[in-house]
Formats: structure tokens, sequence, C-alpha cells
């Protein structure tokens, strides 16, 4: 459809409705939620809540039109990325539905469920998880705890608990997500597989990879038989799984290294020359870019050990590996132990690069950031 074209005809159409004034209002509503439809598909947000603002001065009894059409508004900013838009509709949308059905009616626990996404879209985790509480109470009041509804809000709830390091309560609730839609849909539907891609996904955070490579698969057969080898569910599953491999091998590497870390010599990796120092600090940054700073300060301090040996404190790279345990024990809150890193490094910058090198800049906003 050439969606120009069909918002000129009803913006033709709403010129035309004075001429049937007692069919005015009708009319009009029929024009209006069209036409912010095909603003909102066009991506045209401005004008579809201009258009939007038109349509709530109409009576009352056509409101539910302006609700749900600003709810697909929000959800049209929340698929495009536009989190914080997405949340400010959101949130006027939560007390018009409060006001008409009550705080804890099952068509409200949508709403909580939708804000409480946004917001953990923008890591904003702790007033999330109390919109995604409110929505499984809400849900709840339906009288059925086994609904795929309920299930939803569960597996939003299990992915916050994940990216926050909760990872029982994540296992916990993704599990009782997994049991609901299998109550519901049953064990070979989409949704069940996606489930138990979540739960695997868990299980690779916490490194059990048995676990999860048994989940991956099943919630491959599930979704190649249902959707096809060709649908994108199926190319999520297969990518996650190849991670999954690739993170497994990586902890095999390392685990080879760190058997050798306090051996001094293996017949792979040789001496504890420089090399070796270099791949403490290329495990320790491989930790560090999966959020895990503490599995990452034993390698870092190794490589510092190696460094000051054979090339003394002075060295810019022995400096620059200061620096690096200095952000770790940031990262870990050992904010004493920072301060320490990074006061030994502006010391030896001063006395062995220069005050106008850039390590001296950066560490001494570190520091700042600590007082």
């Amino acid at each position: 459809m050439c969606y120009e074209k069909a918002a000129s005809i009803y913006r033709e159409e709403l010129n035309l409705a004075d001429l049937v004034p007692g069919e005015k209002l009708s009319y009009v509503v029929r024009c209006l939620v069209p036409l912010i439809d095909i603003y909102i598909h066009q991506s045209k947000f401005e004008k579809a809540e201009e258009t939007l603002s038109k349509l709530v001065q109409y009576q009352h009894q056509h409101r539910f039109f302006y609700l749900d059409t600003l709810e697909r508004l929000a959800s049209l900013y929340a698929d495009k990325g536009h989190h914080q838009d997405a949340e400010r509709v959101y949130r006027v949308i939560l007390p018009e539905k409060i006001a008409k059905h009550g705080e804890m009616h099952v068509r409200v626990s949508f709403t909580y469920n939708s804000l409480g996404l946004t917001l953990s879209r923008q890591k904003k985790y702790e007033e999330a998880e109390k919109f995604y509480l409110k929505a499984l109470q809400a849900s709840k009041t339906s009288g059925d705890e086994m609904n795929s509804d309920i299930a939803l809000v569960l597996d939003n709830l299990a992915s916050l608990y994940t990216d926050t390091g909760r990872y029982e309560e994540a296992e916990k609730t993704c599990l009782d997500s997994l049991e609901t839609l299998r109550e519901t849909l049953g064990e070979d539907h989409p949704h069940t597989a996606i489930c138990m891609d979540n739960l695997a996904d868990i299980y690779v955070e916490q490194r059990r990879y048995e676990e999860a490579e048994s989940l991956y698969e099943k919630g491959y057969e599930i979704l190649v038989k249902r959707l096809g080898v060709k649908h994108a569910e199926v190319a999520v599953n297969r990518k996650k799984f190849a991670d999954m491999i690739d993170e497994k091998n990586l902890e095999i590497q390392q685990k080879v290294i760190i058997d050798s870390v306090f051996s001094g010599k293996d017949e792979k990796l040789g001496e504890k020359d420089i090399s070796f120092a270099e791949k403490m600090k290329n495990i320790a940054s491989d930790y560090q870019k999966d959020g895990k700073f503490l599995d990452s300060r034993p390698f870092l301090e190794e490589a510092l050990s190696i460094q000051t040996n054979l090339l003394g404190e002075e060295d810019e790279a022995t400096i620059l590996t200061i620096m690096n345990l200095g952000a770790c024990c940031l990262s870990q809150e050992n904010l004493d132990e920072s301060e320490y890193y990074w006061k030994k490094a502006i010391r030896l910058i001063k006395r062995h690069l220069s005050i106008e090198h850039e390590y001296h800049v950066f560490s001494l906003l570190a520091l700042s950031t600590l007082n």
C-alpha cells in the first residue's frame, strides 16, 4: 500500500466530516485511527502523537481507540530502540488504564510488563523489577496461574536477573516460565523452545555448558519442526549455540594456561616471558569483556609480576597493567585497593613518562571518581 496516498485520502475525509454533523464523531474517529497507524508505520512519530492528541479530544466513550493506538505507538518506539520515548508514552497509558480498570486488573498487567521491559533495556533495573512483579500480581488476578501472559513476564524477569548477575533467581524464574509454557502451549511450541534457549543462556553465564547444550539442541529441534529451518528464531538459536561452543573451547584453553601459571614452565607455553604476560593480559581482557572482573584479576596480577621482574616498574607496559588493576578493583568496588593502584600509576608516570602523557590524564580522572 502507498502510505502517502492513503494518508492523503484520510485527511480529505476528515475535511468532509463537517458536511455530516450528526455523524461527525464516529466518522472522525474512523478516519483518525487508521491515519495514526499510517504515521506509525512511516515512523512519523511526531505526527502520530499530534493526531493522537486530536483523537483524545473527542467523547470519553471513544478513549479506548486512543489508548489502543497509544500502546501501538509505544511498542513501535521500543522496537525501533527509542526506549526513552516508549517509556514516556507507557507512563501516559498506565494511569489511564488504572483509572479505568484498577491497579490489579489483567489488562493493566500488559502495560506493567511493557514498561518494565522498556526500563530494563535502559538498565533501570530496580524500577523495572518493580513493574515486572506488579505485572505478575495483576496477571494472577485472573485466577489462572498457568497462562502464557504470566510466562512472558517471568521470562522478562529472568532476563533482568541474568543481566544483574542474580543467576540463582534467574534460573528459578526461567524454570517457572518454562513449566507454565509447557502446561499452556505444549512442549513443542515455539515459545517454549525460545524459553529453553533463554534458560540455556543462564547456564552459559554459569559455565554449565553441558546443560546449556542440551537445551539449545532441544530448542533447535522444536523451532525447525514448527517454523522451518530458515526462520529468524532458528538463526538466533544457532548463533547462541556457536557462541557457547567458542566460549567452552576458550575456557579449555584458559585452563591449560591457568594450570601452568604457577609452574613456571610448560612444554606448550614455554618460560614465563613477556609473551606469557601478554597471554595473561589477553585472558583478563576476555573476562572483562564479559563483565567478569573478579575472574580477570589473578591474570592481571600475574602479568604485572612478570612485567615488573623483566621490564621494571618504569616501563610503559607495566604502568598500563597497574592502571588496569586499578580499574578492575574499582569495578569490584574495592575502593582502597583501586586508589592504591591509581596513585602508584600516577607516581610512576610523573617519574618515568610525562605529566602530559595520556596515561596521566586518564589516571587523574579515574582517581577523581573515588573521591
